[in-house]
């Protein structure tokens, strides 16, 4: 996740060249911000599927308002599709809904089982800030699709110096 008008600063302080961003909603200072993929290597081929939670999906959305902000932003999955050594690899991120206390929703469900559906049984790296926790309903759906390969004895990939919620 990050804010448009930082990409430019990112892939020249990493050595990046390609780049896939995915606008989100609006960002008052800094015009969008949304989801992306640096890379030195380039894509092959990208897609960026849509998945609604209320509305079409499709409409950047005001960040003063909360209630549209936890209700209609634009959120999809960015795939990139990399060739490496005569092999084709397709990284996906996202950004998912988000609830003030960590539990599950009703339109994380729709966004979760909508995304899911979308993605059916490709093959990829699927990456993200899924915004749920482990153990929690929302990450049992994904999980159960998925594998997941972050340690079992790994309680939290947060930076507590970092992150409010860590």
């Amino acid at each position: 996740e990050l804010v448009a008008g930082d990409i430019a600063s990112f892939l020249r302080s990493a050595g990046y060249v390609h780049q896939l961003f995915v606008p989100m909603a609006r960002h008052s200072a800094d015009g969008s911000f949304g989801i992306a993929i640096l890379s030195r290597l380039p894509m092959a081929a990208t897609e960026v599927l849509p998945y609604a939670v209320e509305g079409t999906g499709h409409d950047i959305f005001d960040s003063a308002s909360m209630h549209s902000k936890l209700r209609t932003a634009r959120f999809a999955v960015a795939l990139p599709t990399f060739n490496v050594q005569g092999r084709s690899y397709t990284i996906g991120t996202t950004h998912c809904p988000w609830t003030p206390d960590a539990s599950a929703a009703e339109f994380q469900r729709i966004a979760c089982d909508a995304m899911m559906k979308l993605l059916g049984r490709r093959e990829l790296v699927l990456c993200g800030d899924f915004n749920a926790p482990r153990g929690g309903e929302i990450f049992r759906r994904l999980a159960d699709k998925w594998h997941d390969n972050i340690p079992p004895g790994c309680v939290s990939t947060l930076d507590p110096r970092l992150h409010r919620a860590a």
